[in-house]
């Protein structure tokens, strides 16, 4: 997913626009080295959802249009 993010930031640049790839996995705004666990600077699910690709459930998990209705 990375080095897709790469190649269209550079596509999009080619074009006249600016981009920033941003990694899936990091920056990490906030990291617990005992519980493993990270939270981002960005969450990508919810910038799907606010470029309405889908919904984020009651589950958290985000869900396409048009599969299912909120």
């Amino acid at each position: 997913m990375d080095n897709i993010s790469i190649q269209l930031s550079f596509y999009i640049e080619s074009k006249g626009y600016k981009a920033i790839p941003i990694p899936s996995d990091e920056p990490y705004e906030y990291w617990d080295s005992q519980n493993r666990h990270g939270r981002a600077i960005l969450s990508l699910k919810h910038l799907a959802q606010l470029s309405g690709l889908g919904f984020i459930d009651k589950n958290t998990l985000l869900k396409e249009r048009g599969c299912f209705k909120p």
